[in-house]
């Protein structure tokens, strides 16, 4: 289910006259969105930068939507849980494309990954880091919660891996 339009509006304005300064928009698929583009364009009216994760590129084959992003957005989080390093690396090898570095004052929105730590054993983090051809990507880890869509049986079948030593696995990736 969408987010109310109404209510999106409602939040831009409330947030802009508090002086929020960013948002971060996530949740299912916010691309897939009927009024994607005018909740953009909605935050931004209000001096607030919207930025979105995603686990879709299909947004980038959509000039409408595209535009929007680059005229509004400061970055696009990619949600990985491992196995997506060829997707990643396309959504990367897009962003660049299409969101040229020499067109805009601010640059064009920058392509950042979000790894859930606990998801996967830390080998294939490490692996995943090595197998990216984007070294220069940012990547926030988030840890893992039982929250949202992870509290329902159905989706949370695994048990979270143990991510002791996580900070040593990624300096071993980092250092090589």
């Amino acid at each position: 289910q969408h987010a109310d339009m109404h209510k999106v509006q409602d939040l831009s304005c409330n947030l802009g006259a508090m002086g929020c300064m960013e948002v971060a928009l996530g949740g299912g698929e916010p691309t897939q969105h009927p009024y994607f583009v005018e909740i953009l364009e909605g935050f931004a009216w209000y001096g607030i930068v919207p930025n979105f994760s995603t686990r879709s590129v299909e947004w980038l084959l959509d000039d409408h939507i595209c535009r929007a992003v680059y005229e509004h957005c400061s970055a696009v989080a990619f949600s990985t849980n491992g196995h997506d390093t060829v997707k990643f690396t396309e959504l990367m090898r897009c962003m660049r494309r299409r969101f040229s570095r020499n067109h805009s004052a601010h640059g064009g929105p920058e392509a950042v990954l979000h790894y859930i730590l606990g998801l996967e054993p830390l080998a294939r983090f490490a692996k995943f880091l090595e197998q990216s051809d984007a070294p220069d990507a940012r990547v926030v880890i988030l840890g893992y919660k039982r929250l949202g869509r992870a509290s329902k049986p159905s989706l949370n079948t695994a048990v979270p891996y143990d991510v002791t030593g996580w900070h040593d696995a990624l300096y071993a990736v980092v250092s090589r």
